[in-house]
């Protein structure tokens, strides 16, 4: 786990909540510039200038998009000094009214705190713990803060890594 950029966390944030059982996404919201075309000037080729085209999603839009134990929540990731800007307030007050769960993020730790915080309940329920014995991998209580967190991935990283490497991907 590491949230030493924007990127790095966000891809964070979207582990974690898919390793919990959720459902996350990253939502690009940045429009792309489209070069222009080439045409053929004499013995040679000119560039005629590109056109940007906006991106198509709502302004504002968080970086991430979730479903966590049935609640809608939209993440916007912050890094360093990096604050909300007026149409991403406007966007964050909109989630809310709707019923959705908006939250701020500066930090994996800050993250797993508001997650643990706000699903535990859940997370000690008959239908929950139903739930998790359905799943592939099992995880101990004392995992489920970052530091325990950190601990099982890398233990899975160890044993998957090696048998993965050995795999040939590019046969279908």
């Amino acid at each position: 786990w590491k949230d030493n950029s924007a990127n790095s966390l966000t891809k964070s944030v979207i582990a974690w909540i898919t390793y919990m059982g959720g459902q996350a996404e990253r939502i690009s919201s940045q429009g792309q510039y489209r070069e222009g075309k080439k045409i053929s000037v004499g013995e040679g080729f000119k560039q005629l200038p590109g056109k940007w085209t906006p991106g198509q999603s709502t302004k504002g839009t968080a970086d991430i998009s979730a479903t966590i134990k049935g609640r809608s929540v939209k993440i916007e990731v912050k890094y360093g000094r990096d604050v909300q800007s007026e149409v991403q307030k406007q966007y964050q007050a909109s989630i809310e009214r709707a019923g959705g769960v908006y939250i701020i993020v500066r930090s994996f730790d800050e993250f797993v705190e508001w997650y643990q915080k706000s699903f535990s309940a859940a997370m000690h329920t008959r239908e929950y713990a139903e739930w998790m014995e359905g799943q592939v991998v099992f995880f101990e209580e004392s995992e489920t803060n970052p530091a325990g967190l950190r601990k099982h991935m890398d233990e899975l990283r160890a044993t998957f890594l090696p048998v993965l490497s050995k795999l040939d991907l590019s046969k279908e």
